[in-house]
């Protein structure tokens, strides 16, 4: 009966330690999370982009397929004004108007 106590004691412990060093590594990912999404956040407000939606559905939620979210018929254009190109001419090395005589 003492060796059972003796043993169940140190499988407790055993789960007590492992329960421990998960919590652990749980607080640092969460942690690690944070900073990127904080960086994330960062982005794109930089880039002018609009923060995420928050009323996206979970993975347990039924979600309709892709087809019935957009509708064909619906398009969104938008004017993009041109950019500006930075081309340069290659000055030339030796002229060709004055060669030497």
């Amino acid at each position: 009966m003492v060796l059972l106590f003796k043993t169940l004691n140190a499988m407790h412990d055993a789960l007590f330690r492992k329960m421990r060093d998960i919590r652990a590594w749980q607080d640092q990912h969460s942690i690690i999370l944070d900073q990127h999404t904080t960086i994330l956040s960062q982005i794109q407000q930089h880039l002018g982009l609009p923060p995420p939606q928050t009323d996206i559905p979970g993975t347990l939620e039924l979600r309709a397929p892709a087809e019935e979210m957009i509708p064909a018929e619906e398009t969104v254009t938008t004017d993009v004004p041109p950019q500006a190109t930075h081309e340069t001419t290659p000055e030339p090395s030796c002229p060709l108007e004055n060669p030497a005589p």
